[in-house]
């Protein structure tokens, strides 16, 4: 080793990235470690680098002097006139496919780029797998947003390798979907997916940054609730102008404070089905006719007679209720039977083997049709029905 490092300064940068170099951690995790000693604007990323990796090739000079070194071009330092010469032969597809990928260049190149019609998109998707990280996906083209740092994020592209970026990593995410949402006319989705544990931070900072956008349509809204705070994502759906279909996927069996926070949102009123898959094994029973909205699809994974007989009897007494999907695997055994008689369900043929039932509204003219759908052959001995399609007609029409 170099006989002059023991005159170095303790402070020294170069002696505080050697001692994060012996301690054996990979560059990434020594440059967190420096920052949080040193302070985040002590000293890029860059200069941590170029230090880090001559002591990873065995030399330890911290005498050595950079202006030395002969000067590399890279992309970034092109003239912004000519970046925009070279652009103005891209075809508006080429301009589609790269628009990403140039928006993280540099901050001269997304001025550039940011002036351009933005791709149109009918699907994105928020995925949050754990903290420090964001993942979007636009019409399956994939961005990955990694926290290295305070201001410094690691951005993974589909099929192209990752690159590290100045910028918090929340930001940039952000940035790149306001670009995509607010758009002249609006912005029209077929699909919107927000899944897993997107924080309250990132959420509440999407809200405030979209919240002035030109109206945003949706057809359905995909929420796979798992550890999510509604609230913040809540207040992102209200953005909403319109939404057709809300498709609630869940391993907490919902209660009536996850309804509640479900009518908050105002869209709810109007979408013309909502869905619910519950994952759960356990807990108590939950009435989706709650909701109050007309058309309803309720998929259960796991159920007993006893309770796909609760919820048979909570739809039943909605007034609310149009048409209603369950989805479940129920044996068609004496206590399923004997539980729909007492619920006023009778048998609507002469065949006592037919799935075609129907239950007469009290104090009405109306009353719901309901068709079991059967599974063919048999499980254990007796015939297993494969859900219930629920749907309110007039004996007047």
């Amino acid at each position: 080793m170099d006989s002059k490092l023991g005159d170095i300064p303790k402070k020294d940068p170069k002696k505080l990235i050697l001692d994060e170099f012996r301690s054996g951690k990979r560059i990434f995790e020594s440059y967190n470690n420096f920052c949080k000693k040193m302070g985040s604007n002590f000293l890029d990323y860059p200069e941590f680098e170029f230090w880090f990796q001559r002591f990873s090739s065995g030399n330890f000079d911290l005498d050595y002097d950079r202006s030395q070194d002969p000067k590399y071009r890279t992309i970034e330092d092109i003239p912004v006139d000519i970046f925009e010469k070279i652009c103005g032969n891209l075809k508006d597809d080429e301009k589609n496919n790269y628009w990403f990928t140039l928006r993280h260049v540099c901050k001269s190149f997304r001025a550039i780029v940011d002036s351009w019609t933005p791709p149109k998109f009918n699907n994105i998707e928020i995925y949050s797998y754990r903290e420090q990280l964001i993942s979007l996906r636009f019409n399956g083209f994939d961005i990955s947003y990694v926290e290295k740092s305070e201001h410094l994020s690691e951005i993974g592209f589909s099929y192209h390798p990752n690159s590290l970026q100045s910028g918090n990593y929340r930001d940039l995410a952000i940035d790149d979907l306001t670009k995509i949402l607010d758009v002249p006319g609006g912005c029209k989705l077929e699909k919107l997916k927000i899944t897993e544990e997107i924080d309250n931070h990132f959420a509440q900072k999407l809200f405030e940054k979209i919240e002035n956008c030109s109206k945003i349509h949706v057809g359905i809204v995909y929420l796979h609730i798992f550890r999510m705070e509604m609230i913040p994502v809540i207040n992102i759906l209200n953005l909403c102008q319109s939404i057709k279909e809300i498709d609630i996927q869940t391993s907490d069996l919902p209660n009536e404070e996850f309804t509640d926070k479900l009518k908050e949102i105002t869209s709810l009123k109007n979408v013309e089905m909502v869905k619910i898959h519950n994952t759960s094994r356990d807990g108590e029973f939950w009435d989706p006719s709650s909701l109050n909205v007309p058309i309803i699809t309720v998929v259960l994974t796991k159920t007993t007679v006893y309770k796909f007989i609760r919820l048979l009897k909570a739809l039943l007494k909605s007034p609310h209720l149009k048409y209603c999907r369950v989805i479940a695997f129920v044996g068609k055994t004496e206590a399923f039977e004997d539980g729909l008689y007492k619920l006023g369900v009778r048998n609507d043929s002469a065949d006592p083997d037919s799935d075609n039932y129907k239950y007469p509204i009290p104090d009405s003219d109306e009353f719901f049709e309901i068709h079991f759908s059967r599974k063919w052959g048999f499980h254990g001995g007796r015939t297993t029905f494969t859900g219930a399609d629920i749907i309110r007609k007039s004996n007047s029409a």
